[in-house]
């Protein structure tokens, strides 16, 4: 018998996300509303993220979802302006928990996409753990990330 494979969505992760959310509160009131109350806050929480990381990405390729490269690109080996390439799984660790955020990749480029807002969360990380008192910012420096982007503890 012939294994089949999961075929990738064409709708962005926000999507997704966001009918998640339609989905939850479809249901109307629970008999446990606190846990749908915390459900809701992790989704709203993981739809902000994702679309913020989506429009990054938009801006860093300079093309929306399906839109078409300029015509004097067409058909060349271009890599200023790669091409979308499917996504890869990112944690992120808050108060409500971990949550999934995908990450957009993209092919035919000069350097691969990190987006700014995980580079950030990685900085303040780093940062973290330093006293408030008579530490000095020029002087730290930020923790090596692993192949993962995460940082190295």
């Amino acid at each position: 018998m012939k294994e089949a494979y999961a075929v990738r969505r064409t709708v962005p992760p926000s999507a997704e996300i966001q009918a998640s959310i339609d989905k939850l509160l479809g249901k109307g009131m629970v008999d446990d509303p606190q846990k749908m109350l915390s459900e809701l806050a992790r989704l709203g929480a993981r739809l902000i993220i994702q679309r913020a990381v989506e429009e990054e990405f938009d801006t860093w390729l300079g093309r929306a979802r399906y839109e078409r490269r300029p015509e004097r690109q067409r058909g060349l080996k271009n890599y200023d302006s790669g091409m979308r390439n499917g996504f890869r799984p990112r944690r992120l660790q808050t108060a409500e928990g971990e949550l999934r955020i995908e990450i957009p990749q993209a092919r035919e480029t000069a350097q691969p996409f990190v987006s700014k807002l995980f580079f950030e969360v990685a900085l303040q990380a780093a940062f973290a753990d330093r006293p408030a008192q008579g530490a000095d910012h020029r002087r730290v420096r930020p923790r090596a990330l692993d192949a993962r982007r995460r940082v190295v503890v």
